[in-house]
C-alpha cells in the first residue's frame, strides 16, 4: 500500500491512496501523479485499475491515462469526481497507466483508494498441473471476478467416488490472487474413498472382497442351517462414491415345510420355531394307538425334515389288519 502525491510502481499489482488516506480530506490546490507498470514479463498483458473507495469534490478531478498522460484518456471530460464517478474497471492495454489528481482550493473530499493488477484473460476453464498423469481433477465451478474481468475463484473436484490423496476432501478453492498467481501451483491427486472394512453380518461370513474402496465388492454366503431371503447362495454388496456400502444381507435360518396335523396322539415342540432349523418335534400317541414311524423329527440345515411324520395306528385296526373274528 503506497500513500502521497507522487508514487511509482512496478509491480503486478499494488494499492494506491491519496493523500489523506481517505481518513482526513485531502489538501487543496495539489496536482499528483500516479504511475502503474507491470514489470518484466508482463508488460504485453493489460493492467486494470479499481477504485476501492472514492470521494473527489466536484470542483476536483481525477484523470486515467493509458501508459501516460500523453495516451489515451480512460475518463471522460475533464476528469472523474462526485459528479461523474469512475466505472466498477478501467483497462490500459499497454501494461502501464497513470492517474494524474487535481485539487483547488474551494471544497476538499476523503480522496481516493485504488487497486490495480495485471488483466487476466477471461476464460472459462483453468489449466493446473497435477502431480501425477494418474491425476482424476475436474473443475465444477468457475467464479469471476466482479471487477477484473477474469477468473477470480475456482472450485477444484474429484469425481464421483475420489478424493484428494492430500487429505483435502472431495473438492477445495483455488483463488486468483491479485498479480496473476493462483493459491496452489499444483493439485494433489484423486484417490477412490474409502469405505471402512468389509460390514460382518449374523450366521454368515464374507468369503472375499476386492477392496475397500470406490467400486470394491465383498461377496458373502451364510452358514449352515441359514440361507438368503433372495434364495441366492451368495450375496454382494459394493463400495459407493458416497464412501459407504451397500446394504448387506442378512441370513435367516433354513425353513422346513410345516407339518401335517398329528391325529390320535400329541405333537409337542421341544426345541426352536417349529418350522426353523434345529426345531426338533416329539411324537406320542394316545392310549389304544401305536406309532409307526420316527419318535422326533429335526429340521436339517438344507431345510428337509430328518424323517416322515408319524403316524399313530389303532391297536384293534392293527389286529384285525393282521385278521379278528367280530
Amino acid at each position: 500500500m503506497f500513500i502521497g502525491c507522487d508514487v511509482s510502481l512496478r509491480q503486478p499489482w499494488g494499492t494506491l491512496l491519496s493523500p489523506g488516506s481517505t481518513r482526513v480530506p485531502y489538501p487543496a490546490g495539489v496536482e499528483c501523479t500516479y504511475t502503474m507498470e507491470l514489470p518484466d514479463g508482463y508488460t504485453d498483458q493489460s493492467l486494470s485499475i479499481h477504485f476501492n473507495r472514492f470521494d473527489i469534490a466536484g470542483d476536483d478531478y481525477v484523470k486515467v491515462y493509458e501508459g501516460s498522460t500523453k495516451g489515451r484518456a480512460l475518463h471522460e471530460g475533464d476528469g472523474f469526481n462526485s459528479d461523474q464517478r469512475p466505472p466498477t474497471q478501467l483497462v490500459s492495454r499497454l501494461g502501464r497507466a497513470q492517474v494524474v489528481m487535481q485539487t483547488n482550493g474551494v471544497r476538499q473530499g476523503m480522496g481516493f483508494n485504488l487497486t490495480y493488477s495485471l488483466q487476466f484473460k477471461a476464460r472459462s476453464s483453468v489449466t493446473f498441473e497435477t502431480t501425477s498423469l494418474n491425476a482424476q481433477c475436474y473443475f465444477m465451478s468457475v467464479k469471476q471476478s466482479p471487477f477484473l474481468n477474469a477468473v477470480l475463484q475456482v472450485v477444484v473436484s474429484c469425481p464421483p467416488g475420489y478424493e484428494f490423496s492430500s487429505g483435502r476432501g472431495r473438492s477445495f478453492d483455488v483463488f486468483c490472487q491479485l498479480g496473476g498467481k493462483w493459491t496452489e501451483n499444483a493439485l494433489p491427486n484423486c484417490q477412490p474413498v474409502y469405505c471402512s472394512a468389509v460390514p460382518q453380518i449374523a450366521n454368515g461370513f464374507a468369503e472375499s472382497a476386492t477392496n475397500v474402496s470406490f467400486g470394491g465388492v465383498a461377496k458373502y454366503s451364510c452358514y449352515k442351517g441359514f440361507e438368503f431371503s433372495t434364495g441366492n447362495v451368495i450375496e454382494e454388496i459394493r463400495c459407493g462414491a458416497d464412501g459407504n456400502w451397500t446394504p448387506a444381507p442378512s441370513c435367516r435360518a433354513a425353513m422346513c415345510p410345516a407339518l401335517l396335523p398329528f391325529a390320535n396322539g400329541d405333537r409337542r415342540l421341544e426345541f426352536g420355531d417349529g418350522t426353523g432349523y434345529g426345531t426338533v418335534f416329539r411324537f406320542e400317541c394316545r392310549a389304544g394307538y401305536r406309532r409307526e414311524g420316527a419318535a422326533t423329527l429335526l429340521c436339517k440345515t438344507d431345510g428337509q425334515w430328518s424323517f416322515e411324520q408319524p403316524k399313530c395306528i389303532s391297536e384293534l385296526l392293527r389286529l384285525c389288519l393282521n385278521g379278528c373274528f367280530v
